[in-house]
């Protein structure tokens, strides 16, 4: 799950760009976010991204587009470890993509 989302930062960032991963424990949880100053997703194209085979506009992505699986299957994994994945994005301003699960204890 967390390689998906590291993945599509490096392929969406251009060379010059930031990607940032961070996480926070806090009440028996853990949040982690990946951060990226890449080419971002047009506003109306975020609620699609975790669905199956949906890939953003490729005039947007030109020629780095995938298949649309992987944030699906990210989505996948964080649900059936009770958890809860979210993306919040910016056109043109980098994406931030945020895990949050419950540890065990």
């Amino acid at each position: 799950m967390l390689r998906i989302s590291i993945e599509n930062s490096i392929k969406f960032t251009p060379e010059q760009g930031k990607i940032v991963i961070n996480s926070v424990v806090q009440n028996k949880s853990v949040e982690i976010m990946i951060s990226d100053t890449g080419i971002g997703i047009p506003k109306e194209e975020i609620e699609n991204v975790f669905d199956r085979f949906y890939t953003v506009d490729k005039s947007v992505a030109k020629e780095k587009t995938g298949t649309g699986l992987g944030l699906s299957i990210a989505k996948q994994i964080s649900d059936l470890h009770g958890g809860n994945i979210e993306l919040t994005s910016e056109d043109g301003n980098g994406t931030k993509v945020s895990v949050k699960l419950n540890l065990i204890s």
